[in-house]
């Protein structure tokens, strides 16, 4: 009766064994993903974006992929024009070779306007989502940083009525431009809008303001770059000629 019972057993095991070799083995998933080079940059900019692990082509199927970029964040499997409708559409019907990789190099928008809202790009996070040709689920994100542009000003302290030279550089090309002291608008002289490498040499006369650090706000098209500025107590010497002893009073 033992020895029954061990023979059960052990043809159980064998049989158990048996069915583990001849199931197939399940594939591993795919790691899908999407990369950008580089991952941040200015309007106007180069950026290749490099796929790897979607759909793969063969000899009598093709496939293909769309590619968008949003102010909009989004996960994997929301979908295009529903948890996205801020975006410009980069391109569609990107061929995925064998392999389901794929490279493609786009020019950072200027504008939002392929989808049910139309915004204007400015400095900040934005997104890259890569979908299936024919299908508005997202299955790729990759992050990109639009840099806001630089400035600087010279000189950085002066009395009131300085002249500053403020320089601008990578901001938006062909776009106007509004200086701010202290939030309020001020004249300019020179460039009044960026040129097409989106830079510009601009200048102002510090207003009146009493003494100690303020606020040079630079913005174009939505961007906003400040600067600091050191207004310093104006030296007056009454009068400004005489005989000698004659008494001088400084303010």
């Amino acid at each position: 009766m033992k020895c029954t019972k061990i023979l059960r057993i052990f043809s159980i095991v064998i049989i158990l064994s048996l069915l583990l070799v001849a199931m197939p083995a399940t594939p591993a998933q795919a790691d899908r993903g999407v990369t950008l080079d580089p991952e941040e940059g200015n309007i106007g900019d180069r950026i290749t974006v490099t796929g790897t692990d979607f759909n793969k082509s063969t000899e009598d199927n093709d496939k293909y992929a769309n590619l968008y970029f949003s102010s909009d964040e989004a996960d994997t499997l929301d979908d295009i024009d529903d948890e996205v409708t801020h975006y410009k559409t980069l391109r569609t019907g990107i061929w995925l070779d064998e392999e389901g990789d794929f490279e493609y190099t786009f020019t950072v928008p200027e504008v939002l306007d392929d989808g049910d809202d139309e915004e204007d790009v400015t400095g900040g996070t934005y997104y890259v989502y890569v979908c299936h040709y024919g299908y508005p689920d997202i299955r790729a994100v990759a992050e990109f940083t639009i840099i806001a542009g630089e400035m600087t000003i010279d000189p950085e302290e002066g009395p009131v009525a300085t002249e500053v030279e403020i320089t601008g550089t990578d901001f938006s090309s062909d776009k106007d431009i509004t200086i701010e002291y202290d939030g309020v608008d001020v004249d300019i002289d020179g460039d009044d809008e960026t040129d097409d490498d989106g830079d510009f040499t601009s200048y102002i006369l510090i207003p009146e303001s009493t003494a100690g650090d303020h606020t040079i706000t630079v913005t174009v098209s939505g961007n906003e770059v400040e600067a600091e500025f050191t207004v310093e107590p104006e030296i007056i010497v009454s009068p400004t000629s005489g005989e000698a002893d004659t008494t001088l009073t400084v303010s």
